[in-house]
C-alpha cells in the first residue's frame, strides 16, 4: 500500500513540478536528524510503513509539507492509529482554557515551534514509523526519529512530555526562594496548553513581560521554542488572531461572535399566532458555492436546473406474483437537482458508512476504494475520521477525487435538511405580522483549530439572506416557557449572551400590556444578563428604555471581561440577591426562567438550590423535592446549537420575508 501510494504521489509531484521541493523537506529532516535511513541489516525487522502525501500551503513559510496517514490500512486489517493509545480527550480542556484566557486583564497566546519534532521516539518503536521515498528508480527506506503529526497518540505524547517537564522544573525550583516567580509561571504553564498552543492571561503589562521571559526560558530548558507571541491591545502584529479556532480581535480584546437581530415579516396570514417564549423553525438553504462545487463532481447526463422526477421502484406481492411499478419519490417532487441540494438535502454533515460504501463501489482509484471500504466497514476508524475532520459532502468528494457519484443514487443516500429552531425575540402585541430572532452566527475550525473552516448552516444563511427573499418557517409552541397568565406574578429572567433572545419578547409583550391595560396590576420583572463587555450587549439601549418606563424593574449585568470591572457571572449576581429572589419565588409564587447553554443553566440551578436550602432552612432532600414543585422554566441548548426544548406542539406557520439588523 505504501509503495503504490508513493508511485501516485511521485507522479503528481512531477506533474506539478514540485518533486524537488518535496524532496528538499526530507533532505532537511535527514540533516536535522528528524528522520533517518533504515540500516540495511534492520530492513527485515517487524515494521509498519506510513503512506504520505504533499500538502501545499500558499502564503505559508513552509510552502509544502508531507502529511502521513496513520489511519491507512489494507482492507481487512487495522491501521496504526487503531493500535496506539490515544490518551485522554484533550477537547474537554477547551472550555477551561478559554475561561482562563478571559480571566485577567491581558490575554496571551503563543505556540511551540515545531512542537512534535522536538520529541524523540524510542529507538525500538521507530520501525513502526517507517515510510518510503524514491530517488531515481530506487526506494529509500526511512523512519521517523521524532513524533509524527497525524498519529492519534501525538497530542497525548506532547501533553505528557510537557507535563513531565513542568513537574521536573517545579521539583528543581521547590527549595530555591529566588525562583518564586518561576514557580508561579510553571504552574500557569501547566494549565495553559492545548496541544502546542499556549493560551492564558495576565494581570498587567509588567506581568506580561515577566511571564513571557520566564515561560520562554522554562520551555527552552526542555528543548522547546515558545514563539509567535500575541496579546491584548498589541499593535505591533496583526489586529486579529485565532484562539483555539475562535477569532480574537486583539485591539478590542473580544472573541468574535457575530450576533444578529433578524426580522421576519410579511406573512401571508396577517394574524400570525405565537406567544413570547415560542420558537421559530427555519428551513435554511445550503451555501451556494458548496452546492456548485458538488454539482461539478457528479456523473450526470441532464441539466442541473431542470426539474427532475425522481422515482423509486415499488414491489407489491400479489397472488399472481410480484408486481413492480415506479412511483415518484414523495420527498423530492418536481425540483431541479440544484434546488434539491440547496433547500432539501443535508450536505453539511459527514456522510454515513452506507454512502461511503457506495462511494467505494464507484471509486476509480484502488487506493481510494480501499480507504473508503475501510471507513465504511470499520466503525472505530470511521468515528475517528468523523470526529477529527467532521467532513461535509464536498470535503469527502475532494478527499476522494476519483469518486463521481450518480446524482439519483446520491440523493437516496443523503438525509433531509432539518429546520433549525430559534427563540422568538418579539411580541405579537408590539410587532404585528413580524417575528424577530436573535441569532449567533456560528463559525469554527475542525481538527483542533488547524482544519477547514466550517459555517453554521442556518445562522450563516440568515446572515447572508437578501432583504425580501422568501423564507420557509413555522411556529413551535413552548407552553412551558410562556409568560404566566396572571400579570401579577413576578418573573425572574436569566439569559446570558444570546440566552436573552426570548426575554426581549417578554419585555416587549409586557410593555404592550401596560399600554393597553392601564388599570391592571403587574408583577415585578428582574433580568439577569451576562456578556463579556458592555459594548457586546446588543439590546442595551432598549433595556434602558424598558427600565425607564418601569417595564423592567431591575437589570443585573454580569461582565466577564470589562476593563476595570471585577469579573462576574449571572450566578454570582443571583447569589448576591438571594434573599429577594427567595421572597419573589417562594412567598410571591414567582416564575423563574433560564435560557442558555447547559453549563450555565446547571450553575444557576445549583445556586438556586443553595438559596432555597439556606433561606428555606431545608435539608438536601427537602430542597430537591421543593425544586421539583417550583415554577422553573428552562429553555436550554447544548454546545454550539442543540435544541433541548420543553415544547409539546407546533403548527405550520407560513412563508415570510426577511430583513436584517446588525
Amino acid at each position: 500500500m505504501a509503495s503504490s501510494r508513493l508511485e501516485s504521489t511521485v507522479k503528481r509531484l512531477e506533474a506539478k513540478k514540485i518533486f524537488e521541493l518535496y524532496n528538499e523537506v526530507f533532505q532537511g529532516w535527514l540533516n536535522d536528524k528528524i528522520i533517518e535511513i533504515v540500516p540495511r541489516e534492520e530492513l527485515g525487522n517487524d515494521c509498519h510503513y506510513l503512506p504520505h502525501r504533499p500538502v501545499l500551503k500558499e502564503g505559508s513559510k513552509t510552502k509544502i509539507r508531507p502529511v502521513f496517514d496513520a489511519s491507512a490500512c489494507v482492507s481487512g486489517n487495522v491501521s496504526l492509529n487503531n493500535c496506539v493509545e490515544k490518551g485522554p480527550n484533550l477537547v474537554e480542556l477547551l472550555p477551561i482554557i478559554l475561561n482562563r484566557f478571559r480571566e485577567n486583564e491581558i490575554g496571551v497566546i503563543s505556540d511551540i515551534k515545531k512542537a512534535f519534532l522536538q520529541i524523540e521516539i524510542n529507538k525500538k518503536d521507530r520501525d513502526y514509523l517507517r515510510f518510503l521515498w524514491k530517488l531515481g528508480n530506487k526506494y529509500v527506506h526511512l523512519r521517523h526519529r521524532r513524533v509524527v503529526f497525524g498519529l492519534a497518540c501525538s497530542p497525548f505524547l506532547l501533553a505528557a512530555v510537557l507535563e513531565l517537564h513542568f513537574n521536573t522544573c517545579l521539583e528543581k525550583a521547590k527549595n530555591e526562594t529566588s525562583y518564586v516567580w518561576t514557580r508561579e509561571t510553571i504552574k500557569k504553564l501547566k494549565s495553559s496548553f492545548y496541544v502546542d498552543n499556549c493560551v492564558t492571561s495576565v494581570k498587567n503589562e509588567d506581568a506580561l513581560l515577566y511571564f513571557r521571559r520566564e515561560a520562554k526560558e522554562i520551555l527552552r530548558q526542555g528543548g522547546f521554542d515558545l514563539y509567535e507571541w500575541e496579546y491584548s491591545r498589541d499593535s505591533s502584529t496583526r489586529s486579529a488572531a485565532l484562539v483555539l479556532g475562535i477569532e480574537w480581535d486583539k485591539q478590542k480584546d473580544t472573541l468574535r461572535s457575530i450576533t444578529l437581530m433578524v426580522e421576519v415579516g410579511n406573512f401571508p396570514n396577517d394574524n400570525i399566532q405565537y406567544n413570547p417564549g415560542d420558537h421559530l423553525g427555519v428551513f435554511p438553504c445550503n451555501n451556494e458555492n458548496m452546492v456548485d462545487n458538488i454539482l461539478r463532481r457528479l456523473e450526470n447526463s441532464f441539466d442541473f436546473d431542470t426539474p427532475i422526477d425522481l422515482q423509486i421502484q415499488k414491489q407489491v406481492h400479489t397472488p399472481n406474483g410480484i408486481v413492480k411499478s415506479w412511483i415518484t419519490h414523495d420527498k423530492y417532487q418536481g425540483n431541479s437537482l440544484r434546488t434539491l441540494l440547496t433547500r432539501f438535502i443535508d450536505i453539511s454533515n459527514p456522510p454515513s458508512p452506507n454512502l461511503l460504501k457506495y462511494f467505494a463501489s464507484i471509486a476509480a482509484c484502488e487506493k481510494e476504494k480501499s480507504r473508503l471500504n475501510q471507513l465504511a466497514s470499520d466503525s472505530f476508524v470511521y468515528e475517528d475520521w468523523r470526529h477529527w475532520k467532521f467532513p461535509n459532502l464536498l470535503e469527502v468528494l475532494e478527499e476522494f477525487p476519483s469518486v463521481k457519484p450518480y446524482a439519483p443514487v446520491l440523493l437516496l443516500h443523503l438525509t433531509t435538511l432539518q429546520p433549525r429552531f430559534y427563540s422568538i425575540s418579539s411580541s405579537p402585541l408590539s410587532h404585528q405580522n413580524q417575528i424577530h430572532l436573535t441569532v449567533a452566527v456560528v463559525q469554527y475550525e475542525t481538527q483542533g483549530g488547524n482544519g477547514n473552516v466550517h459555517y453554521g448552516v442556518c445562522s450563516n444563511y440568515l446572515k447572508n439572506v437578501s432583504i425580501n427573499e422568501t423564507m420557509y418557517v413555522f411556529i413551535r409552541s413552548a407552553v412551558n416557557f410562556n409568560m404566566p397568565d396572571n400579570t401579577k406574578t413576578p418573573m425572574i429572567l436569566v439569559g446570558p449572551g444570546t440566552g436573552i433572545a426570548p426575554f426581549r419578547g417578554f419585555w416587549n409583550h409586557r410593555q404592550a400590556q401596560m399600554e393597553n391595560m392601564k388599570d391592571i396590576e403587574f408583577g415585578k420583572i428582574w433580568l439577569f444578563f451576562g456578556c463579556r463587555q458592555k459594548e457586546l450587549d446588543l439590546y442595551r439601549n432598549e433595556k434602558n428604555k424598558m427600565i425607564e418606563n418601569k417595564v423592567l424593574d431591575r437589570e443585573f449585568l454580569a461582565l466577564s471581561r470589562e476593563p476595570g470591572t471585577e469579573k462576574t457571572y449571572v450566578q454570582d449576581l443571583i447569589q448576591i440577591e438571594a434573599m429577594h429572589i427567595y421572597d419573589m419565588l417562594v412567598n410571591q409564587k414567582g416564575h423563574f426562567y433560564v435560557c442558555g447553554d447547559c453549563t450555565m443553566a446547571e450553575d444557576v440551578y445549583q445556586t438556586l438550590k443553595h438559596i432555597i436550602k439556606i433561606h428555606g432552612n431545608m435539608i438536601d432532600q427537602e430542597v430537591e423535592t421543593y425544586m421539583l414543585s417550583m415554577r422553573l422554566n428552562p429553555d436550554i441548548c447544548g454546545f454550539v446549537i442543540c435544541g433541548l426544548m420543553f415544547c409539546d406542539q407546533f403548527s405550520i406557520c407560513a412563508v415570510g420575508n426577511l430583513g436584517i439588523c446588525d
